[in-house]
């Protein structure tokens, strides 16, 4: 069985969606027609498209990739058993469950934060999940997490080390420290009740799935 790390899937897909225009300096139209094209063949449903960081060099865009993963102890991990995969539904999207149960993306800026918006995004969407309310909105802070948990920096960090901060500590509102692509912000300058507006998730696990479901 292969581990697949649920708690960084998010920052590993990141990755490989900000390394897949990676061979030249800026985004040229060949190279968007030859991602759609690829798009159309496998049957996915997204439109790749010029942004700002399809104009950032190969180097700069690879620096954005900041998710480091350390090796885990797999006795001590918490792992979560999925069913067989023939009692799972074919297809399946929080974003139209229905409703859109996941937060909008956000911009990590000329910072190697990946991992920390990973983890941010996923508390994010738990939280709407669990008040059971599709159309509610909440914007955690990743400053706070940038600049207070010991999980990584601008030159990357591991999304296991900050779900497990927001499990233990929490994580308040953006409001409360506004991110601001800087690992040097000291985590002072967050709001002086920050304490009482944090969120806490009970945990996060593993899950266990065969190659072939992965493939």
């Amino acid at each position: 069985m292969r581990i697949s790390i649920l708690c960084q899937s998010c920052c590993l897909l990141a990755a490989i969606a900000a390394s897949s225009l990676a061979g030249e300096s800026d985004a040229s139209k060949s190279e968007i027609e030859l991602i759609q094209q690829a798009i159309a063949e496998k049957g996915a449903d997204w439109t790749p498209g010029a942004s700002w960081v399809t104009e950032l060099s190969a180097a700069a865009r690879r620096s954005l990739c900041g998710a480091v993963l350390q090796p885990t102890d797999l006795s001590r991990a918490q792992v979560i058993s999925l069913p067989q995969a023939d009692e799972l539904p074919a297809h399946f999207d929080w974003r139209k469950n229905p409703g859109n149960w996941v937060t909008p993306p956000k911009n990590q800026g000329n910072c190697g934060s990946c991992w920390d918006f990973a983890a941010v995004a996923q508390v994010e969407a738990w939280w709407k999940i669990v008040n059971d309310n599709p159309d509610s909105m909440i914007d955690l802070s990743e400053q706070f997490i940038l600049s207070c948990a010991d999980a990584g920096s601008c030159d990357g960090g591991d999304p296991e080390l900050a779900l497990q901060f927001v499990r233990a500590t929490g994580v308040p509102l953006e409001t409360c420290l506004r991110y601001q692509a800087n690992d040097a912000v000291p985590c002072s300058r967050a709001c002086s009740n920050w304490l009482d507006e944090a969120v806490r998730i009970p945990g996060c696990g593993y899950i266990t799935i065969g190659d072939a479901d992965i493939a």
